[in-house]
């Protein structure tokens, strides 16, 4: 790992180097890669570090990562674009990346996954970063070969987007061997509720709910809600993490969580609070309340 860190943290992965030549530039969507493809965990220091270099370097804006667009391609008439060029799953490593390491900006990168999704809600092989549109260098009306360059739709970019989409308002990191479920959703601004049918842990299924409401002083001036269903035949066991200002309290089914069964952690100046373990009865019903 020490081989491909940079002296300021990023993360630079290439597949040859000359001894002699410059280490290149980190690009978004090898380095981002790190959490994505379980290389290290998201409270790593060093996927912290990594996240940290590339917003310095190459972030454009709350939750937008982008490498300027090299300039021998700056005017030419194939591409179109004078602030860069990015791949269609670049938004998808991005939320997910920002999650991992529980930035804030991953709300901002929610809300951007938007921007380059086609009319159709397809996502397609590389877009313009100038104004998000999709990148095409050659168009064959007739659809023959040779075909559209570049793709308009590719079932992976879509796929990561959409993961990383679940990932951020779900969070649900199974280990079914274990009859464990951690949770680390994200209820976005604005939203009062979400909810979600048949999240599968193995072969077993519960439904979840997030609210946003007001809570029953002294506890707080709101709360956040999440209830869990269980469709198991088994029991399961439960953990919640949530990543917002730190919450003066958490209770389950009413009982209010000592210190000692939380793990809170500090991210960028956020928090991330973590419970315990708790079960989830088959076929029933574990409420968690998170007060601001």
């Amino acid at each position: 790992a020490s081989h491909y860190t940079l002296e300021d943290g990023c993360l630079s992965a290439l597949l040859k180097k000359e001894e002699t030549s410059p280490w290149p530039a980190p690009f978004e969507d090898v380095s981002l890669k790190a959490t994505w493809a379980g290389w290290l965990p998201g409270d790593d220091p060093r996927a912290a570090t990594n996240i940290s270099c590339l917003i310095e370097r190459i972030g454009r804006g709350p939750g937008v990562l982008q490498s300027p667009l090299h300039e021998m391609y700056i005017g030419a008439p194939v591409i179109k674009a004078e602030e860069g060029v990015y791949t269609g799953m670049l938004p998808g490593y991005t939320l997910a990346a920002l999650t991992d390491v529980g930035h804030p900006d991953a709300a901002a990168a929610f809300d951007a996954i938007a921007w380059s999704a086609s009319s159709s809600g397809n996502y397609q092989e590389y877009l313009i970063y100038d104004d998000h549109s999709g990148l095409t260098v050659f168009y064959n009306a007739s659809g023959l070969e040779p075909t559209d360059y570049t793709a308009k739709y590719r079932p992976w970019e879509g796929g990561i987007n959409a993961a990383a989409i679940m990932q951020y308002l779900v969070g649900l990191r199974p280990r079914a061997a274990q009859g464990h479920v951690s949770l680390r959703p994200h209820l976005p601004e604005g939203w009062p509720r979400m909810a979600f049918e048949g999240l599968r842990i193995g072969d077993e299924r519960f439904d979840l709910e997030v609210l946003r409401e007001a809570a029953e002083p002294p506890a707080g001036d709101s709360a956040i809600t999440v209830i869990l269903h269980s469709r198991a035949e088994r029991d399961l066991d439960v953990s919640l993490r949530w990543d917002a200002d730190a919450p003066r309290q958490i209770a389950v089914d009413d009982r209010p969580l000592p210190e000692d069964q939380l793990t809170r952690r500090e991210h960028f100046g956020a928090s991330s609070t973590e419970t315990d373990g708790q079960r989830l009865p088959a076929g029933g019903t574990l409420r968690f309340q998170i007060f601001q």
